[in-house]
């Protein structure tokens, strides 16, 4: 798989997640980064879309799915 496809494929599959699931991730991508607060790497990266993504799906079903 591509990165480019890795992103479109997350992007998927966060909107097929309960909002339970969404918070859990950003709360577990924010405490791996916590953890590891030099590890920049491509994981920290993915850490940080992980993050921004599912950020973005409750954003959009705030806002009315829109």
């Amino acid at each position: 798989m591509t990165d480019s496809n890795w992103h479109n494929d997350y992007i998927k599959k966060v909107k097929n997640m309960s909002g339970y699931q969404l918070h859990y991730v950003i709360n577990d991508c924010k405490e791996a980064l916590a953890a590891n607060p030099k590890m920049y790497t491509d994981k920290w990266n993915q850490y940080l879309d992980e993050i921004l993504y599912c950020q973005e799906e409750i954003k959009r079903r705030q806002n009315g799915g829109r």
